[in-house]
């Protein structure tokens, strides 16, 4: 039993399991609306198609994670954008997007004779690699994550079963499905 325990004994098996612990509370709140919701292949979606946000942020020089940031903000509002505004459903959308999305980065990367970064390392990630500061950093993301699900509770509920009870209620799906995404 004590090859369990002195397996974390170094500090960056520490911060490893630290990680991936508040990574499971901020995904296990996320992650049960969109399944109730139907959007289940959102998340491996948005897993690729920040690759070009990715791409762009390391060539400019930014924070990788800002650019993935802004990457499933854009793709998140594509999404919604097909789905409210074409006959596409929003699971075809999700693939379109994410198809699309994940070609741009190929090709960022690929046209940039530049890209120093190793790719494996942006398509994977390094979880033994964690800072303190990435620690931080999750901790206010989940806590945002925890604020939006406490207040949002009512209208993702009203939307994940009935969309047109939720309009009735006077809340804004749209709005909650944004959210959401």
């Amino acid at each position: 039993m004590n090859f369990i325990i002195d397996a974390f004994e170094p500090a960056f098996m520490q911060r490893a399991l630290i990680g991936g612990l508040i990574a499971v509370v901020a995904t296990s709140l996320v992650g049960t609306w969109i399944v109730l919701r139907g959007l289940a292949f959102m998340g491996d979606a948005l897993a690729h198609g920040v690759i070009p946000g990715v791409a762009l942020a390391v060539l400019w020089g930014f924070s990788p994670a800002f650019g993935a940031f802004i990457a499933a903000i854009v793709m998140s509002g594509l999404v919604s954008a097909v789905a409210n505004n074409t006959s596409v459903r929003e699971d075809t959308a999700i693939g379109l997007l994410f198809v699309g999305m994940l070609a741009l980065g190929v090709v960022i990367i690929s046209k940039s004779g530049s890209f120093k970064t190793n790719v494996t390392a942006v398509l994977f990630g390094d979880s033994l690699g964690i800072t303190q500061s990435d620690i931080r950093n999750q901790l206010i993301y989940t806590a945002i994550v925890i604020v939006c699900t406490v207040f949002l509770y009512r209208p993702f509920l009203a939307l994940t079963f009935n969309e047109m009870k939720a309009q009735t209620l006077g809340m804004s799906p749209r709005l909650a499905q944004a959210s959401l995404l």
